[in-house]
């Protein structure tokens, strides 16, 4: 029996548009220093692999003497297959250096969050992992900064997978601020 061409194309474009987005997770990791406002961007997964590395997006503030040097924009996962994944981010900065565990993938996560001042809303301005190895991965960019909870960590497997949200409190400009994390676990 053979398919219409018409029937092969979808399938074709199904699996390929469709397939990292769609890959089973077995646990969602969050955080309680993770903020409530704005938009969640798209979840986004590793194709096949794990997260064993992670990169940030910053974006100096030159006009805001009341705030922090740098914001954080975005969180990009480096995959054991050679991939990167990033959720929702904003458009202005520039992206660090990666961090990488030494050994082992990602299995739980923290967040740093900017210490509050007035007129300042809440900010995530860091992010540490900690790694099946045992090791804690971190890059220090700020002070006066508030260290978050570790996540609980995978059940099983290895962080394969990240969502965050964004506040877009002026998009033309690139003020979009990282303000949550969610990470999650594959087998």
């Amino acid at each position: 029996m053979e398919l219409p061409v018409s029937a092969v194309v979808f399938l074709f474009f199904s699996y390929h548009l469709c397939g990292a987005e769609d890959r089973k997770h077995n646990a969602v990791l969050t955080v309680s220093n993770g903020g409530n406002d704005g938009i969640w961007g798209k979840p986004e997964f590793c194709p096949t692999g794990y997260a064993n590395g992670f990169q940030m997006k910053f974006c100096r503030d030159v006009n805001e003497a009341y705030r922090k040097d740098f914001t954080l924009k975005g969180i990009r996962l480096h995959c054991t297959d050679g991939k990167t994944v990033e959720s929702k981010s904003g458009k202005l900065g520039e992206w660090v250096a990666v961090q990488k565990c030494p050994q082992g993938n990602m299995v739980s996560f923290s967040l740093t969050i900017e210490l509050p001042q007035p007129l300042v809303p809440h900010a995530v301005s860091n992010l540490e992992v900690l790694c099946s190895g045992g090791a804690k991965v971190k890059k220090d960019i700020f002070e006066r900064m508030e260290e978050g909870k570790m996540s609980k960590r995978c059940p099983r497997g290895f962080i394969c997978g990240i969502q965050t949200r964004v506040a877009n409190e002026n998009q033309m400009l690139g003020k979009v601020e990282l303000r949550d994390v969610k990470m999650f676990c594959c087998d």
